[in-house]
Parts: structure tokens; sequence; C-alpha cells
């Protein structure tokens, strides 16, 4: 699409408090630039957080910065942060840390919001907390554009969504149903677990305690505290599956629970590996071609990469 073409488009569209705009990554890009130079706040999730402060002094730091009426109690509740609060921002979750963005966006100063890929590779549980965020940017006047790759990330979002396709901006028309059934598969998914063989037993795994999942010779094995188990899945079907709980195919054999990467390591120029952080500190293969893709999970500094 033509850039001046799309911004025109989006100029025109009514001038709603909280929107959804489902695009490609290009068009994403080209909105975002857009907006940025109208003064808008725009959050990527990519930014990093002062690493040695807790999460209740950065948060205590921002509400001084930016004056803001709110206190840092009311803040940690209301983001649903009181869990974390005395953990340094270098030990936090990928998604504790996109709850701690949304926290700054909502005492920051601009009126108008962009949030890029809000709800990506977020746990579910996670993204019930988003929904349940929301309204108070509303509440406070801001008026709110999500960026997104998917429609079903969307209607989880807003109940108005557009969506740019084959050069035309189109405003969707989704039924109330279909984005309460979208909510509901959420809710299924959250009790999901992977059923694998063991001798004669069939176990059921929780996916939050899956350390990798590994292909070889045609077969996936699945492994967690220093186990292995056979899947009656290939490395596709489970990379689709696992998706929404923070798991990552780092590689064309393998896909990594994120939330168990401890360090990243470069051996030479091409040799990459992630140092898990489970009982026997695991190293796993990570693409050269994935590298840059891999590194956006970590808001820049939370993992160490290290040379060997």
């Amino acid at each position: 699409m033509n850039e001046v073409t799309l911004l025109e488009s989006v100029r025109q569209l009514e001038n709603n408090q909280q929107l959804s705009i489902v695009a490609q990554k290009e068009a994403r890009q080209t909105l975002s630039d857009d907006y940025r130079t109208k003064g808008w706040w725009i959050e990527s999730f990519t930014e990093p957080l002062h690493e040695r402060l807790t999460v209740k002094e950065a948060i205590k730091f921002y509400v001084k910065w930016y004056g803001s009426a709110y206190t840092v109690d009311q803040l940690i509740q209301m983001f649903y942060l009181e869990n974390v609060q005395k953990a340094r921002i270098k030990h936090i979750s990928h998604d504790d840390y996109v709850l701690i963005k949304l926290c700054v966006a909502l005492i920051q100063p601009c009126s108008g919001i962009i949030f890029h890929e809000i709800l990506h590779n977020l746990h579910i549980e996670t993204i019930n907390k988003i929904r349940q965020i929301m309204p108070n940017f509303e509440e406070k006047g801001f008026q709110v554009i999500h960026l997104l790759a998917h429609i079903d990330h969307a209607m989880l979002l807003t109940d108005t969504i557009y969506q740019v396709k084959n050069d035309v901006v189109k405003k969707l028309d989704i039924e109330t149903r279909e984005k309460e059934e979208t909510a509901q598969e959420m809710q299924v998914f959250n009790v999901f677990k992977l059923a694998v063989k063991s001798e004669d037993k069939t176990l059921f795994l929780n996916p939050e305690a899956i350390d990798f999942i590994e292909g070889s010779d045609g077969k996936v094995n699945i492994h967690l505290n220093n186990e292995s188990f056979l899947a009656d899945y290939s490395l596709t079907e489970l990379e689709e599956k696992l998706q929404p709980y923070g798991f990552y195919r780092c590689h064309r054999s393998y896909i990594v629970n994120l939330q168990k990467v401890k360090e990243m390591i470069t051996w030479s120029k091409n040799s990459y590996s992630i140092k898990l952080d489970s009982s026997n500190e695991n190293f796993v293969p990570l693409s050269r071609a994935k590298l840059k893709e891999f590194q956006t999970y970590f808001n820049g500094t939370t993992v160490p990469f290290t040379e060997k």
C-alpha cells in the first residue's frame, strides 16, 4: 500500500477512544511513525527498564517523574503486580514487564497512545488481566490505537476494529457473539495440557513446566525436570499449540519455553545457544536467522548475552 494513501485512510477513521487496526508489519510501522510525529506515546514493548530497580522502585520513579496523582500502591494493585513488587526488573517475566509498561503508559502525559502487538507471546492469565486494565485508559480520556497482526487479538481488546488488506482500510463488522466465543476459547486454552506416553501410562503435562521440545529422527521429545517424554505431535503442531503459553521456535528442531531462558551465548559468528534455567542447565541451539527476533522478547537487557 502507498504510504500516503494508508495514512489518509486512517486519518478518516472515527475518533473512538479505543480501536484496533490489523495490518502487516510494514503498514503498522508506517502508522506508528506517523503518530510519533504527532506526539503520541508509542509503546512497542521492546525498550528496557532499569534492571537494577525493583518493580516498586521503578513505578515510584515514574510516578515522581510524571507527577502522577496515583499512589505507587494503587498502581501496583491496578496492574496486578503485588506478587513481584519486591523483585528486581532483571528477574521478572516478560508478562510482568508488559504490565509495568502499561502502568507507565497510563501515567505519562500524552493524550494519544499506540500499543504495538500488546498481547503477543503472553500467557492467557496476563491477557485476561490486560482486558481488565484497558478500561482505565478510557476513564482517563486517552485515545488508544492497537496495532496488531491478528484479528482474534483485536476482538479481545476493542469493539471497533479495522483491517488493512488489499490496499484498503476496512471496518470489520464482528458480532458480539463472535467476540464472546473468542474470549471463551481463550479460557478453554487456559486449561490445555499436553498428553504424552510414559511406558503404559498417559501423562498430562502443564505447558509452563516444560523446559524445551526437541525434534530428532522423526520423533518429538518433550523435556522437563531431567526427563524426556515422547509426544504424538509434530514440532509444527506443538509450535502452534504452545505459542500462547510463551514458547518460541528458536531452531528448526527446537522449541523453547521463554520463561525458562537464563542466558544467550555466542560461540562463534554463526553459532548461538540458549542456556535454560533448569536443574541441569540445558543448552538449546538458537538459529542465526532467529537471533534478532528472539532478542525482542526480552526487553533489551533482561537476559544476558555472553561470548565464549
